[in-house]
């Protein structure tokens, strides 16, 4: 019995500050401290720019911070990889919520990222509402990408005025705002210096950075279609993305319509209105039909256009044609 007692004796001795060395230890490696471990993995994989295993990383470091300082840098670090692997509406949540703390550390890049994450979606208004916010740093990167979108609402005059306010040695290293000057060459009819400013872009820069058809845009507008058609089948082949597959088509529509091939425009007409079922798209592909005489089809898609004055007016127009063929019989 007394050597029982010795043995449960000597095993407090030992077993008792072992056991409260283990309690202190699970207290002081927190979530605090295991959050900042993994925003550590997170940044390196960032750095060597496995940007999937980082995301995975700064979401795990999100989820056990919960809130605060940690929290904030995580929420950073995911919302950045998820732009940077293309995943424009995931980064856009994630952005979102980064840029409702005013304080944020880096408020103005996640707005720049959240403004071109709209832009990239096609959301065009409210990227330009958000791009006008950006300051700091990334004042002129936003001020290139208003010009895009400027561009792309035909407003040409603002287009060249926001572009004009850009520091100009960023023509030497952002290759949107090469873009951007490339495009507004066109627009002064000067193909050739735009071929040459768009053609400064390497291959790899144009898949990074989502300019592949933009690229194919600036040959249209040079006059070269074919080459621009060529580049768009190639990206429709094995695009990068959703939204660059649903770019190329508007840009191939854009060229068939160009060259008036009405036969091609009804065939990605098509698969574009599956995506973008815009009034100003159908329409285009019903002068496509009229032109092939097909007023069948014609018929069928003016009775989906949105406006319901112009889809009484564009059947009333067609119904007419065919009233007047059948009298003419």
């Amino acid at each position: 019995m007394a050597v029982h007692m010795r043995n449960i004796s000597f095993i407090g001795k030992w077993f008792l500050p072992l056991l409260l060395a283990g309690i202190f230890c699970m207290w002081s490696v927190g979530p605090g401290a295991a959050s900042e471990e993994q925003l550590q993995k997170a940044a390196a994989e960032f750095k060597a720019k496995n940007f999937l295993k980082a995301k995975d990383l700064y979401r795990e470091a999100y989820l056990a911070a919960k809130s605060g300082a940690l929290a904030d840098r995580a929420l950073f670090g995911l919302a950045q990889a998820e732009y940077l692997l293309k995943n424009y509406s995931e980064a856009t949540l994630n952005l979102r919520r980064y840029v409702a703390n005013k304080n944020a550390a880096q408020r103005d890049e996640a707005l720049f990222m959240l403004g071109s994450s709209l832009f990239l979606l096609n959301k065009l208004g409210e990227a330009e509402r958000v791009l006008s916010t950006v300051g700091g740093e990334f004042a002129d990167r936003a001020q290139i990408i208003r010009a895009d979108i400027m561009l792309q609402n035909r407003q040409f005059g603002l287009a060249d005025t926001l572009f004009s306010r850009v520091d100009k040695k960023l023509l030497e290293t952002d290759n949107r705002a090469i873009y951007v000057q490339a495009m507004l060459l066109t627009r002064k009819g000067q193909g050739k210096q735009a071929i040459a400013a768009i053609d400064r872009i390497p291959a790899t820069a144009l898949r990074t950075e989502d300019l592949r058809v933009e690229r194919a845009v600036v040959y249209l507008l040079a006059g070269r279609s074919n080459e621009a058609i060529g580049m768009l089948r190639s990206i429709l082949q094995a695009p990068l993305n959703g939204m660059e597959q649903v770019r190329a088509r508007r840009a191939l529509f854009q060229a068939y319509e160009q060259l008036g091939n009405a036969a091609e425009m009804v065939k990605i007409g098509a698969e574009l209105l599956q995506y973008d079922g815009k009034d100003d798209i159908r329409r285009r592909v019903i002068a496509a039909y009229d032109k092939l005489g097909d007023v069948e089809n014609a018929l069928k898609q003016a009775s989906q256009l949105s406006d319901r004055g112009l889809k009484s007016l564009e059947i009333e127009r067609r119904l007419r044609k065919v009233l007047e063929a059948d009298s003419a019989q």
